[in-house]
């Protein structure tokens, strides 16, 4: 069961409709009732892709930072009596003390989703009420977090550089069986990648300042996030951000 069907979701925000223009009066009035159709599935349209944005952050019963939803997902625990809001002040809320404190707000960093009879403020941090677990986690072994671990710096020279200025080396080149994972790829600059080349550091006079290997997870107040997601600072104070995007492919 989806949330419109639990309380009627009329619309998200709002959209400007579209404008019909041009043609004669029987053109006009056919154009308005169509045009009608097309607004109401353009605004849901926008409404909807203007939400998929939106994240709300999921604690456990602990509050720690286990997972992201949508907005949809977010109502739907809280709706559902399965989970409570968490404000700033670390105040929790139940469905009605949330519908009722949001009929107060002017405005919300999330917006609001509108039904026929009231608007509730999309939440930013919920806890779950009777979850307590925590999600096993890895660090995926991706380019960007490659990039984070060894903290922008080539693991050759040891200087700092902008990702446009890194690439990732295999230390034993794939053309000789090394592997592409933690253990074997390093953050280079693209002097001491072009310098190593398809060859061992030794054999290009050279040697690793950092040594490779596999970062640990923080614990329970890391989160991976995908790239694009907007970071909140009601967030910030539940976890330490480590960033990830498609995992690379292992060999």
């Amino acid at each position: 069961m989806i949330i419109e069907s639990l309380f009627g979701v009329r619309k998200i925000d709002s959209v400007r409709p579209i404008e019909y223009r041009g043609g004669n009066s029987s053109e006009k009035r056919a154009g308005r009732k169509q045009s009608k159709g097309r607004n109401s599935s353009v605004a849901a349209r926008k409404a909807e892709n203007y939400h998929s944005h939106m994240h709300t952050l999921v604690l456990n019963r602990n509050f720690y930072a286990i997972h992201l939803v949508d907005w949809k997902k977010a109502v739907m625990l809280l709706y559902t009596d399965r989970a409570s809001v968490i404000d700033e002040e670390y105040r929790a809320y139940d469905f009605t003390g949330w519908r009722e404190l949001s009929r107060t707000m002017r405005k919300h960093p999330s917006g609001f989703v509108h039904t026929p009879t009231f608007r509730i403020a999309v939440p930013e941090v919920i806890a779950l009420k009777y979850y307590d677990k925590l999600p096993p986690m890895r660090i995926k072994f991706t380019r960007r977090n490659v990039y984070e671990h060894y903290r922008y710096r080539c693991c050759y020279c040891g200087k700092k550089f902008s990702t446009q200025e890194l690439n990732l080396d295999h230390v034993i080149p794939r053309s000789r069986g090394g592997k592409s994972n933690w253990e074997n790829v390093v953050t280079a600059c693209i002097r001491c990648n072009s310098r190593k080349a398809n060859m061992l550091p030794e054999e290009a006079g050279m040697r690793l300042k950092i040594t490779p290997s596999q970062p640990r997870w923080r614990g329970p107040t890391t989160l991976l996030l995908r790239p694009g997601v907007k970071v909140k600072a009601s967030w910030q104070k539940f976890v330490d951000l480590v960033y990830w995007d498609g995992e690379l492919e292992r060999e």
